[in-house]
């Protein structure tokens, strides 16, 4: 027999498991201003994801975590421990380029190896990524760059980089 529609929803699952955890209230003139629960899990005090590939380089190096397209059409598999190797050095190349943590650099690019490559790296490095479609218009990546204050911009192609050119002037951070 199924509970009736309005009847309140048991705390207790069906292993005897909690389910639900009453929130505590706090009240203003009768109106509730505030519930609380305890959180699911303990916050993270260390850490981002800028440590993930080497983290996952720690833990088995030779575990298959990405692959990549070659220009023949093939896959060439990527370890954990290459990965971990070729951010640091994207990272350790982004730093010497004067780029120091919390300065935003935009890649336009499509969703590639060598994109996913240049985002940990950045992060990596203390920066903020800001994506920017390929697609997106000339007026539109400007705005983007502007809005953003991106101090570095990484296109997939030249010819990316050779369009956005007569929009630098405008862009006097970049």
């Amino acid at each position: 027999m199924s509970p009736h529609p309005n009847s309140p929803v048991s705390a207790i699952d069906y292993d005897g498991r909690p389910l639900l955890v009453a929130p505590h209230t706090r009240r203003l003139d009768g109106a509730v201003r505030e519930a609380v629960v305890p959180p699911f899990a303990p916050p993270v005090t260390h850490g981002s994801l800028a440590d993930l590939p080497f983290d996952n380089a720690a833990a088995d190096p030779d575990a298959v975590v990405l692959s990549r397209k070659l220009g023949n059409g093939h896959w060439k598999d990527i370890t954990a421990a290459r990965f971990a190797e070729e951010v640091l050095a994207v990272a350790k190349g982004l730093i010497a380029e004067g780029l120091v943590p919390g300065d935003r650099i935009a890649i336009m690019a499509r969703t590639t190896y060598e994109w996913t490559l240049l985002d940990f790296a950045a992060w990596a490095a203390g920066l903020v990524t800001v994506p920017v479609y390929p697609t997106s218009s000339l007026f539109q990546t400007r705005w983007i760059l502007h809005d953003s204050g991106a101090v570095a911009l990484v296109t997939e192609t030249g010819a990316q980089a050779a369009a956005l050119g007569p929009e630098l002037q405008h862009l006097p951070e970049l």
